[in-house]
């Protein structure tokens, strides 16, 4: 025969024991952070009037226009002269130099992945050995030839920049 338990006070004081001195600690704390946190605001409207209408308002002042026409320095239009047309050769990367082809073409694909121009070019060394040069390129455009140079730099690639013979 099961014995049916009967609830006592305590049982249902349990729950409200721990809710109200939540509750209590809830409104403790509102009551400090709104008493620490918050000034009053007449006080500092009276420090902004009093800011604003003071005397004392110092104005800068800058020197950098006396300085500059003290430092002028005058050229002749003898000594000017017209500047030189920029380099107008085009430039290569050589990304790389192997003896088997096979890792030239690797090479080759890592470079088209990053949308470089890229060509495998075979060349003998003076003892006879075959290489398989990398290159990138050709650039005439400075502009052009700067972004491939960040690309590899990015993508760790060692380069050496060559400049076509015209």
């Amino acid at each position: 025969m099961a014995v049916k338990k009967k609830k006592s006070k305590s049982d249902s004081n349990n729950s409200l024991g721990g809710f109200l001195p939540g509750i209590l600690t809830g409104i403790l704390l509102t009551v400090t952070f709104n008493y620490v946190f918050n000034s009053n605001p007449e006080v500092e409207k009276d420090k902004i009037k009093e800011i604003v209408n003071a005397q004392e308002i110092k104005k800068r002042t800058y020197d950098f226009y006396k300085l500059l026409k003290e430092n002028e320095i005058l050229i002749s239009d003898d000594d000017i002269s017209v500047p030189e047309e920029a380099d107008s050769g085009a430039y290569l990367f050589q990304v790389g130099a192997f003896k088997n082809a096979n890792d030239a073409e690797i090479r080759k694909v890592e470079l088209v992945l990053l949308d470089l121009p890229t060509q495998v070019e075979e060349s003998t060394v003076d003892n006879g050995e075959i290489l398989y040069r990398v290159l990138v390129g050709p650039y005439s455009n400075t502009s052009k030839t700067a972004l491939a140079r960040a690309k590899l730099a990015e993508n760790n690639f060692p380069f050496l920049l060559v400049k076509l013979k015209q």
